[in-house]
């Protein structure tokens, strides 16, 4: 019933501390576990907040950065820089300086993992520094 219950959560992309509305959360426990009673479902999660991969909240439950290595792995920079390298070499952008900003912010919440989302400023920091990437006047440019 765990893995079920951390479904949930990686089907929506959610990360540690950000949460789904319970009323969402359980709309889809009776999709990922039909016949399942509610009760049992609330024991299970408060299990998972003793063993730290959830948290309660007022209207949402979150899972936690625990609960997030259990449903994504740890987060490793050199995999997400190379997520964000591939994103650049095989974006057929239309202009030939780079990436735009606002498309940038497209292709990332459309393309990127949950990780890297979550890291991306730090990723892109790195990739700047490490000279992978070349930040433009109205976009990034891959310098490879």
């Amino acid at each position: 019933m765990r893995e079920k219950i951390l479904s949930i959560f990686k089907n929506y992309e959610i990360t540690g501390g950000n949460g789904l509305k319970y009323n969402i959360f359980f709309g889809k426990t009776s999709e990922v576990l039909p016949g399942v009673e509610k009760e049992e479902i609330i024991n299970e999660v408060k299990k998972m907040e003793k063993d730290g991969l959830l948290k309660d909240g007022d209207i949402s439950i979150f899972l936690t950065d625990k609960g997030e290595e259990e449903i994504y792995g740890v987060f490793d920079i050199n995999k997400s820089i190379n997520e964000i390298i591939y994103i650049f070499k095989n974006f057929g952008s239309p202009i030939k300086d780079g990436i735009p900003f606002k498309t940038f912010e497209h292709i990332k919440k459309d393309k990127l993992t949950p990780l890297t989302k979550k890291h991306c400023e730090e990723i892109m920091k790195e990739c700047i520094d490490k000279g992978y990437i070349e930040e433009i006047p109205n976009g990034y440019m891959l310098k490879q």
